[in-house]
């Protein structure tokens, strides 16, 4: 592993995927939805943005989540929704992880099978 938290995994996946998947992440957190301007300043520059959520693709990645078999729903979800924790608090993070009994190499396994999957649903 690199010395910021999952690099590695991120670094493994497509850019694009990585980006609707922190999308996603973004509109099942309670992040507030907010709308972004890209107006110029009477001095021509711009003032630093946020990148907006795009709603409509969030609902797509959100119902190809949910297709997936629910052991891959729950870690994709968790790994996504937490990316701050290490995998070791992931795998315990929720009642199903732990009625699983999976350790951070398993989860990690999981997750795996199941960015392949949304990939291949997803049309990536």
């Amino acid at each position: 592993m690199t010395d910021r938290l999952h690099d590695d995994i991120l670094n493994s996946l497509p850019e694009d995927f990585v980006r609707r998947m922190q999308n996603w992440a973004r509109t099942v957190d309670g992040t507030p939805v907010s709308v972004s301007k890209l107006e110029e300043r009477v001095d021509h520059s711009r003032r630093e943005q946020p990148l907006p959520l795009l709603i409509g693709e969030a609902d797509d990645t959100h119902r190809a989540v949910q297709a997936l078999p629910q052991r891959y729903q729950e870690v994709v979800g968790v790994f996504w929704t937490h990316l701050a924790r290490d995998m070791r608090w992931m795998s315990t993070s929720t009642p199903r992880c732990r009625l699983w009994k999976l350790g951070p190499a398993s989860f990690r396994e999981w997750l795996q099978n199941g960015h392949e999957r949304l990939i291949v649903s997803l049309g990536q």
